[in-house]
């Protein structure tokens, strides 16, 4: 998924569990994190020692890009090379270029009013990108990592069949699926209160006297651990990348929470915040004053 400089992962389908004149029965909507969809200020920490204003932290409406744009230029760059580089050929792929798939109605990037970070967006997506929860993952992936971790992979089907709160999952092995590194594997490790520079994803330390106190916001967030000796647990450009666990029975997903952030601490860490889905869920019925449930 991108956005002029923006760029993350695919969320979830949700679907509106009760409806009103803007949220109606039967409408599939897509959930990932407002940052990936919203042009974030680059503007160096230095100058954030005045106070910012307010709205700084409203979502900005924009049309959506699908994974698309960027993979339309590898296409047609192959083209060139090849007998098919002709007007017939390229059409399809130019105007799926310039298509948007969907639009935000509702998203917002701070803290929610139990303290939890909100960086939460809804899509109202165009018909034909309605997709399946599961259905774009790559399984084979995902098959391979599980039966490393000592689980059997017969009669595995991949649907997310309901959701769980990743809070009581610190000693269940989770999996992500984002656009960036794929599949991984690890835990909810602990519970923080994180300190960000508003309206960015940026981390900052409590002592950087050089930003107004006002332009900070205390959040709390789940850290997730990558599972030893298997690589980080997200990259840049994961952002929104739902967390998934298993079912019991080892057919299916749960849906857990979801990927905000992931950044280096110090040279050779990685730190990824999450946060769960019930609060997810809780953040979106605010927003929009409709209760919210997994499209199954």
């Amino acid at each position: 998924m991108n956005n002029n400089n923006s760029a993350g992962s695919v969320g979830i389908f949700i679907r509106p569990k009760t409806f009103n004149e803007t949220y109606l029965h039967g409408q599939t909507f897509l959930l990932t994190t407002t940052h990936v969809v919203k042009q974030l200020d680059p503007t160096p920490y230095k100058t954030y020692n005045q106070r910012l204003p307010a709205s700084i932290e409203d979502v900005t409406v924009a049309n959506i890009i699908s994974s698309g744009k960027l993979h339309i230029l590898k296409i047609l760059s192959q083209l060139q090379t090849s007998a098919f580089f002709n007007a017939t050929t390229l059409a399809p792929w130019v105007l799926a270029a310039e298509k948007s798939y969907g639009h935000v109605v509702a998203g917002r990037l701070g803290v929610d009013k139990s303290s939890w970070r909100e960086d939460v967006v809804l899509i109202h997506v165009e018909s034909e990108y309605y997709g399946k929860n599961g259905a774009w993952h790559d399984l084979p992936e995902f098959l391979q990592l599980f039966s490393e971790m000592g689980d059997s992979t017969a009669g595995f089907v991949g649907k997310i069949t309901g959701a769980v709160n990743g809070r009581n999952l610190c000693d269940v092995l989770c999996y992500k699926n984002g656009s960036e590194s794929g599949w991984s594997v690890g835990k909810f490790h602990s519970h923080k209160v994180e300190i960000f520079l508003k309206g960015t994803t940026f981390p900052v330390e409590e002592h950087e006297k050089v930003i107004h106190s006002k332009n900070v916001a205390r959040a709390q967030v789940e850290m997730v651990h990558a599972v030893e000796n298997t690589g980080a647990f997200a990259e840049s450009g994961d952002s929104g990348s739902p967390i998934l666990s298993p079912t019991l029975d080892g057919r299916n997903f749960v849906f857990c929470g979801m990927v905000i952030g992931a950044f280096d601490p110090r040279v050779g860490e990685r730190a990824i915040f999450a946060v769960p889905q019930s609060r997810i869920f809780d953040q979106i019925h605010a927003l929009t004053g409709v209760a919210w449930e997994l499209d199954i």
